[in-house]
């Protein structure tokens, strides 16, 4: 396929990607690859397009082979076209959530190619709340004024875990609401929102961090355990009051658990 391209070979080519389209289950990873090699080869040499489209057809079954063609289509710049297809294959591969997704995002790129605002944010509004694809929340925001999005934000945050509202909340220095979505979250959760967090909930984290501390130390562990629980003590004895906080925790965990020699020993290297 790859080497014998001079045109004396080409029609044995298409004679063995006939053959091996014809022997290969349809279900087999190798059945669209083959499609695709015939297609690409077609495509190579120059064939009308209008034939490369009927060969299309009778594999459009095959999301491959329909996103081929859409992509074609787009090189193209016949677009609706291109939307036609994807728009069909939300409804063809709805048991492949990953696919929809990439269908959501080329038709949100395509409609705002062609000047379709309001099926641009219609897409979207899909990809920040359905698919939650953070990182298109600022293209979001940038579509309303400083007045509107304060509305409109409310209706995103319920289509997250609380781990992707503590993001967004972040982003929009709503940090009350930050620190009410993370408290309860793993320590290293916590320390990733520092920054933001400290200058008003200092007391609050290091108060945080000491009570999962303590929680986790009623239960005797591993060497690596003890050893992380160190690391977080070391770092709190960085953050404004927290030296004193860790000297209470290490002297009721040297009385409390003077039997668990791995937690002294790794203690001694506070």
């Amino acid at each position: 396929y790859t080497a014998f391209r001079e045109p004396r070979f080409i029609p044995k080519i298409f004679d063995w990607l006939d053959k091996s389209i014809q022997s290969t289950n349809k279900e087999s990873y190798a059945f669209p690859i083959t499609v695709l090699r015939k297609l690409d080869l077609m495509n190579d040499l120059g064939i009308r397009f209008d034939r490369i489209e009927k060969v299309c057809e009778e594999y459009r079954y095959d999301h491959h082979v329909r996103q081929w063609l859409a992509e074609q289509y787009e090189k193209k710049s016949e677009y609706q076209k291109a939307i036609a297809i994807y728009e069909e294959s939300l409804s063809l591969d709805t048991k492949y959530p990953r696919l929809i997704c990439q269908y959501h995002e080329k038709l949100m790129r395509l409609y705002q190619k062609i000047g379709n605002h309001q099926k641009y944010m219609e897409y979207l509004w899909v990809m920040v709340t359905v698919d939650r694809k953070s990182d298109l929340f600022k293209e979001l925001k940038a579509q309303y004024t400083a007045d509107e999005w304060l509305t409109e934000r409310e209706k995103i945050f319920p289509h997250y875990s609380s781990s992707g509202q503590a993001a967004l909340f972040r982003e929009e220095k709503l940090y009350d609401r930050l620190w009410n979505v993370i408290k309860n979250q793993h320590i290293d959760s916590i320390m990733g929102y520092e920054d933001v967090l400290l200058p008003k909930y200092t007391e609050e984290v290091l108060n945080a961090y000491a009570a999962k501390l303590n929680r986790m130390a009623t239960v005797a562990s591993g060497r690596k355990e003890y050893q992380y629980w160190v690391r977080v003590l070391r770092h709190m004895k960085k953050i404004k009051g927290g030296k004193e906080l860790v000297d209470q925790i290490v002297s009721d965990w040297r009385a409390r658990y003077k039997n668990r020699r791995a937690m002294l020993d790794e203690l001694r290297n506070l």
